[in-house]
């Protein structure tokens, strides 16, 4: 008797560890199939995604997308923040860009309107 109910409070353990880690895998990819790339913007920012001015920018030989990031990218935004923005606008699978891809980077308003 007594068996049998240590093994029915191990099985309801595994069971709720087994949920709780379905859902550290889960939730993620859920949010981001779900997700526009505004709410991404705004979550990656802590700023509105109406205060992003996009460039498109034509990627040149040897440029990555921390650089492109350093290049165009606001001076008042962490630089980690603009790679997650451009990967996110731009749907990006990897780092690999190619010379000639179109890119869509953050700027700040004063370059987006020199351009």
């Amino acid at each position: 008797m007594h068996l049998s109910k240590v093994r029915s409070v191990y099985i309801a353990l595994l069971t709720v560890l087994v949920v709780l880690l379905l859902s550290l895998v889960v939730a993620p990819t859920f949010s981001r199939l779900f997700a526009g790339s505004q709410s991404s913007q705004t979550l990656a920012t802590g700023e509105s995604a109406e205060a992003l001015e996009f460039m498109e920018v034509t990627v040149g030989r040897g440029d990555t997308v921390w650089k492109l990031a350093r290049t165009y990218g606001p001076e008042s935004m962490d630089i980690r923040k603009i790679v997650y923005i451009i990967e996110e606008e731009n749907q990006l699978q990897s780092y690999v860009l190619h010379p000639g891809d179109k890119l869509f980077i953050p700027v700040s308003p004063a370059a987006a309107e020199g351009n």
